[in-house]
């Protein structure tokens, strides 16, 4: 891992470049998820948002990740997740 940036929530997790976690047994077993390190950034607004949060609704969900961003940072009582997409 890598030392983490000020800005870094403690719940996230930097690695260093070519490292493989997707490959790790425990991922596979739903352990943990990989976010992309430029969603965490982008998601980092979420902690300015003060708390106890009662709801959160993301409407544009797939694939997931920065739901579970927002859940782990703001501990919702309920969070609902939507992704509408068409298949044709």
């Amino acid at each position: 891992m890598t030392s983490p940036l000020n800005w870094q929530p403690q719940f996230i997790n930097r690695l260093q470049l070519g490292e493989k976690p997707g490959q790790h047994p425990l991922h596979h077993q739903g352990y943990f998820y990989c976010l992309d390190f430029s969603s965490v950034f982008a998601a980092a607004v979420l902690l300015a948002i003060p708390q106890p949060v009662r709801l959160v609704f993301d409407m544009c969900a797939a694939p997931g990740g920065k739901s579970i961003f927002a859940w782990q940072a703001l501990q919702p009582n309920l969070i609902i997740c939507n992704e509408v997409i068409g298949k044709g």
